[in-house]
């Protein structure tokens, strides 16, 4: 091959890694977006802003993230979840509510997940079981 049809492939090859991410960045916005919506996080005084390190959130910072790599963290959970329902079915009153809890070996901390369409609910149990707890004098160790 000459050095003239090195270089076209070359930059074809440039041509097509630039479309691919800029396909994969117009889709992270689109998620970045999605994610602010349903956490309903303010629009900041500048406007509308997809950049999650500038969302209007006083004390919490979030990252989203989205694509291949969340698909492992989906397929747990979602393994989760349907073994969650598995046991929930079984109940006079299954709970509609589910979360993750993710406590890897070796740390004194976890995670806490869940889906964004329920987190408004999950937080408002987690919120009258904090205050149950506090009420019964449940919270001292």
């Amino acid at each position: 091959m000459d050095k003239s049809n090195k270089e076209r492939l070359l930059k074809l090859k440039e041509e097509l890694v630039r479309q691919k991410n800029s396909k994969i960045r117009v889709s992270g916005r689109a998620s970045q977006d999605r994610a602010k919506q349903m956490l309903g996080v303010p629009n900041s005084k500048l406007g509308k802003d997809s950049d999650e390190e500038f969302w209007n959130t006083k004390n919490i910072r979030l990252e989203v993230k989205s694509g291949k790599q969340t698909n492992s963290t989906m397929s747990l959970f979602e393994k989760a979840e349907s073994q969650s329902w598995e046991f929930e079915l079984t109940t006079d009153n299954p709970k509609e509510l589910f979360s993750l809890l993710a406590m890897p070996e070796g740390t004194k901390d976890g995670l806490f997940i869940c889906r964004l369409s329920h987190i408004k609910e999950v937080v408002l149990e987690l919120e009258q079981m904090w205050k149950e707890e506090t009420k019964n004098g449940l919270d001292k160790e």
